[in-house]
């Protein structure tokens, strides 16, 4: 159950400058830095989203802010060491907030584009749609050739051994 009072001693330590803190005296650090960058994460993907951005800069500003802000914090706002926090406990989360960031990044970008998108449906339906009449190759409504066309571009398949297990 959620509580405010088992969160209270947390969140003053999150907030104490200066605190050094050890793997004993702050073993929710981890968890906090997940959530800090999930937060970051979810800002910076709403506001590239509906600022409809679509560039790869983005990308490297989402990594930066995500993996660099929590780093700093750690390290000049709480003091924490690298002997005593690994690296891989500093970086907890990276991974999962990038995805998060760029889930929302894309979902509120295509939500912002509906007109793309269905414009982008109608050309791939467009595309797709006369080779689903059962021709093989070429185009719709060609003869089938008894496979000649599609042996030309597919490599022959040679027998594979049993395995031994």
């Amino acid at each position: 159950m959620f509580s405010f009072e088992k969160i209270k001693p947390v969140v003053k330590k999150a907030f104490t400058f200066n605190l050094n803190p050890t793997e004993d005296s702050f073993p929710e650090l981890p968890t906090i830095l997940i959530w800090f960058r999930f937060v970051l994460a979810v800002g910076y993907g709403l506001y590239v989203g509906t600022k409809l951005v679509n560039n790869a800069v983005v990308l490297i500003q989402a990594l930066n802010l995500i993996a660099f802000i929590p780093t700093v914090y750690c390290k000049f706002f709480l003091g924490v060491s690298a002997e005593v926090f690994p690296m891989e406990t500093i970086f907890a989360g990276l991974p999962n907030a990038m995805a998060l960031c760029i889930l929302i990044w894309v979902y509120m970008f295509t939500a912002a584009n509906e007109e793309s998108e269905a414009q982008l449906t109608s050309l791939l339906l467009s595309a797709v749609a006369p080779n689903l009449d059962g021709s093989v190759g070429g185009e719709a409504g060609q003869a089938f050739d008894g496979g000649a066309a599609a042996s030309a571009s597919t490599p022959p398949v040679s027998e594979q051994e049993a395995p031994e297990f």
